[in-house]
């Protein structure tokens, strides 16, 4: 039984022992209520007694968290008072518009010295590589006019071919050092005609047999010989770029192997390839193979030289025409690089001002910014466009796209929402709307998302599309409306 239920019982009957019968099946009823009732006293009990230790549990948490983000704050609030060594108080926080600008306008003037800088090495590079062209190429006339003569012995000739070799290696590095700087400076000399592309390679080929030979190494030439059409290019800058390529693929090909050279025509465009089966490209050094002065780990201890220009100057000639360059390679196995170039090139490097233009429609166009990752939309813009009298810039991820804003300044930009990078569209946007020198060029969301309209236009899109559900003619007629 209950014990508070046999402690109210003797209170009732303190002369029996037990209950009376008759109270039996009550007392039973009475005794299972006053079990339930301590079972849910105890339950509530234990209840509380839990709640109280995840209260604590959680409390604590909250205490360490504010511990750390003072410390945080301290930490911050210091690292604030070292921007301002000048201030009473090494604890003073930056907290007045005054102070604000101030660092502001500190960090700008930082940057437009550094601009300035990096302007004045470029006019060094090309002052000096100017100046080292004259000497070189007296060596170089001098040298060949010494080979030519026929009474030298075998050994000196050889140390005048090794001479003459090196003096040859020079002025293709003072060469590409000119190009990089007049890309950096936005001047390079643009005089297109139309071109056979295939006769170029083939060309190229001819000239660097020399140099496959002596490794044994096999070059297949491989073209659609009657499908690809000539091409209004500069032919100096393509065979600079099909140049760059082969000359990389031989120098690191291993004896006895094959080189690949195509073209073909996918899409109105023309397709050309390089492969080969040589050391590879490290994965990672593969994101840096286009930049500047670079080469890769086991590129540079093989016993070939090189000035790490080449492929620069490559994407540099590629981007400029409104084409693509892109590659895969395996370390040990090999690498193949591929151009993409349109049939309709337009040049327009990216920090090109005054550079002669193909004709005087061209430089009176209106410009548009693609920022798209997908190729098939790339270039039915860029088939399409230019048919409207617009020069197009393409970009592929949303980084690329800023850079080429903040220096082209388009009439308008088509900007897609899903780009690579980790940048999205609306980030791009974000940054267009909140540059001073941006922020007034109209921008079009052309996405395959159709949930995110408000958003785009609430950042400050001029309008949205869906592109599964318009036509080319459509983006046309927007195009013509805002730009």
């Amino acid at each position: 039984m209950n014990k508070l239920l046999a402690r109210q019982l003797r209170k009732l009957f303190p002369t029996l022992s037990t209950p009376p019968t008759e109270f039996e099946k009550i007392l039973q009823v009475v005794n299972l209520t006053y079990d339930s009732f301590d079972a849910d006293r105890a339950l509530a009990e234990r209840s509380i007694e839990l709640s109280s230790e995840e209260l604590l549990e959680l409390n604590q948490k909250i205490r360490d968290e504010a511990e750390k983000n003072k410390s945080i704050l301290a930490d911050l609030r210091l690292a604030t008072a070292a921007l301002k060594p000048n201030t009473a108080s090494n604890q003073e926080w930056l907290t007045t518009k005054d102070e604000a600008l101030d660092l502001a306008n500190a960090l700008t003037k930082l940057i437009k010295e550094e601009k300035q800088l990096e302007k004045q090495k470029d006019e060094f590079i090309s002052i000096a590589a100017h100046q080292l062209r004259t000497p070189l190429g007296s060596m170089r006339w001098t040298i060949e006019a010494i080979l030519k003569e026929n009474n030298l012995e075998a050994t000196l000739q050889n140390k005048i071919k090794t001479i003459y070799q090196s003096n040859l290696h020079i002025i293709d590095l003072v060469n590409s050092l000119l190009n990089v700087s007049r890309i950096d400076q936005g001047k390079v000399p643009n005089e297109p005609v139309p071109t056979n592309l295939l006769d170029v390679a083939r060309e190229v080929a001819a000239e660097l047999d020399g140099e496959a030979q002596k490794k044994k190494i096999a070059v297949d030439l491989q073209f659609q010989e009657h499908s690809i059409p000539q091409v209004n290019i500069d032919p100096k800058r393509f065979r600079e770029v099909i140049e760059n390529l082969l000359a990389n693929a031989i120098k690191y090909s291993r004896p006895e192997g094959k080189v690949t050279v195509s073209a073909t025509l996918v899409e109105k465009n023309i397709r050309l390839m390089v492969a080969d089966e040589g050391i590879g490209i490290p994965k990672v050094s593969q994101n840096r193979v286009f930049t500047k002065f670079y080469r890769a780990e086991n590129a540079a201890r093989s016993d070939q030289t090189g000035s790490g220009l080449g492929l620069f100057l490559v994407k540099s000639y590629v981007d400029g025409w409104g084409g693509k360059v892109w590659f895969e390679s395996v370390e040990n196995r090999g690498t193949t690089f591929w151009v993409e170039l349109p049939t309709n090139i337009q040049y327009t490097p990216n920090n090109q001002k005054d550079m002669p233009t193909q004709s005087p429609a061209a430089s009176e166009s209106k410009t548009v910014l693609i920022i798209e990752d997908d190729q098939t939309y790339q270039q039915a813009y860029l088939s399409r466009l230019p048919q409207e009298g617009y020069q197009v810039l393409q970009a592929y991820n949303g980084k690329e796209g800023l850079e080429i804003a903040r220096k082209q300044k388009p009439n308008l930009i088509l900007l897609d929402i899903m780009l690579p990078g980790g940048m999205n569209g609306f980030d791009v946007l974000q940054q267009l709307k909140t540059d001073r020198e941006l922020f007034n060029i109209p921008v079009i969301m052309l996405t395959n998302l159709d949930s995110e309209r408000e958003t785009a236009i609430s950042i400050g899109a001029r309008d949205y599309i869906v592109k599964a559900n318009t036509s080319i003619d459509q983006v046309v007629e927007k195009i013509k409306l805002y730009a």
